[in-house]
C-alpha cells in the first residue's frame, strides 16, 4: 500500500512593528493592566435574519468578560467606546510592499470587513480584516508555492485569567496590525512547510516594520483552483467601515 501523500497549506499571522491599526496607541505588551471594564457579549441577527450558531453557543456558556486597560497601549478605541480612527498608513504601506514581494495582485479597493468573534477576545464582538492582495507566489527551493491571499487585520486581546464565570483580557495586544498570509495546498513535505513559513521574513525591506514576536502558524487543507489574473499597477483605494 502506497504511503499517503502530504498535501498542506499554511496560514501565517505576523505582527507589524507600527502603532496600532486604528488608533495612535503603541504596539507593545505590558506586564500589568490597570482597572477593568466588565462586559457581556450577546448574539444578534445578521443581515439575513439569522443568528450565528457559534456566537449563540458561546453566549449560552453565560460567561462575562473583563478588560484591563494599559497606559499608552490602549484607549477608548480598544474599549469600543470610540469609533476606529483612520487606518495606520505605515501598516498599509508595509502590507502593500509585502504583497509586491509575494508577486501578488493588489486589489483595486481595500475594504475592511467584520468577522464575528465569539470568545470575548475583541470588545466589539468582531475583528476587522481587509483583503489586500491575491494570486501571489514564493519560491521554495526552486518550487513555486502559491499565495492565495494577503490580508491586513487587527490582533485580539490577550487572555490573562480564566474562571468558571468570567475571562479577563488585557487590551495591550488588541489592535496591533497583523499581516495574514494564506498559501495554496502546494506543500508536500515538512521541510517545504518550514521554508515556506520562514520565506516571508527574508530581505531587509520585509523586516522594515516586522515585529520580533512569534508567528501564528496554522496548517490547513483546501481544494486548490489555479486562477491567475492580470496585475494592476493602480494603487488601491482604502475604505474604512
Amino acid at each position: 500500500m502506497a504511503e499517503p501523500e502530504m498535501i498542506c497549506g499554511i496560514e501565517i499571522h505576523q505582527q507589524l512593528d507600527t502603532k496600532k491599526l486604528f488608533c495612535d496607541c503603541e504596539s507593545h505588551l505590558c506586564e500589568e493592566g490597570h482597572g477593568s471594564v466588565y462586559r457581556r457579549l450577546r448574539p444578534t441577527t445578521s443581515e439575513t435574519g439569522e443568528i450565528d450558531r457559534a456566537a449563540l453557543a458561546q453566549f449560552q456558556r453565560n460567561l462575562g468578560y473583563r478588560y484591563q486597560s494599559v497606559d499608552g497601549a490602549s484607549c477608548l478605541v480598544e474599549l469600543d467606546e470610540e469609533p476606529p480612527h483612520g487606518i495606520n498608513s505605515n501598516a498599509m504601506e508595509t502590507t502593500l510592499i509585502f504583497s509586491e514581494m509575494m508577486n501578488a495582485r493588489v486589489v483595486d479597493e481595500v475594504h475592511f470587513m467584520r468577522k464575528i468573534v465569539v470568545d470575548g477576545s475583541n470588545t466589539s464582538g468582531f475583528q476587522r480584516t481587509a483583503l489586500v492582495a491575491t494570486d501571489g507566489e514564493i519560491d521554495v527551493n526552486g518550487k513555486k508555492i502559491s499565495i492565495l491571499s494577503v490580508c491586513l487585520e487587527e490582533d485580539a486581546c490577550r487572555k490573562v485569567e480564566t474562571t468558571d464565570a468570567e475571562i479577563t483580557y488585557r487590551l495591550d495586544r488588541l489592535g496591533i496590525p497583523l499581516i495574514e498570509v494564506a498559501t495554496g495546498p502546494d506543500i508536500r513535505t515538512p521541510e517545504e512547510d518550514r521554508y515556506a513559513s520562514q520565506g516571508d521574513q527574508e530581505g531587509e525591506e520585509r523586516d522594515r516594520y516586522h515585529q520580533r514576536g512569534p508567528q501564528h502558524l496554522d496548517p490547513w487543507w483546501r481544494t486548490h483552483r489555479d486562477k491567475r489574473c492580470a496585475r494592476t499597477q493602480t494603487p488601491p483605494i482604502v475604505r474604512g467601515e
